[in-house]
């Protein structure tokens, strides 16, 4: 989650990747992606996953290649400290995670 400076609401920042070999980073709240990468992948995008800070989507492709995106705080707003950001999911969902008793199936401890 992220908060532009001045602005009190969190916005939710994701990626998706396609068959057509296309990467988009979308905000909520946007009908347009902020971010639309059309030509750097030849074959479909397998996996993606964000830099713990969140200001980095890693790309990979089945085509054996590998992008990073790097985003500046100015395009995402500043990160929402971790504390915040549960405070804030356990208020809009629920209790969620270990201290529900859930169990999520990539869990190492499992």
């Amino acid at each position: 989650l992220f908060r532009r400076p001045g602005d009190a609401n969190m916005r939710a920042v994701f990626a998706m990747g396609s068959q057509d070999c296309k990467v988009s980073v979308w905000t909520s709240g946007n009908p347009r992606p902020l971010f639309l990468s059309k030509k750097t992948f030849a074959k479909t995008v397998a996996d993606l996953a964000w830099s713990e800070d969140g200001y980095t989507l890693l790309v990979a492709s089945l085509d054996g290649s590998i992008a990073a995106v790097t985003f500046e705080p100015k395009e995402l707003g500043e990160a929402v400290p971790a504390r915040e950001m549960h405070v804030h999911i356990t208020n809009t969902y629920g209790q969620v995670g270990r201290l529900a008793g859930s169990r999520i199936a990539e869990d190492p401890l499992q």
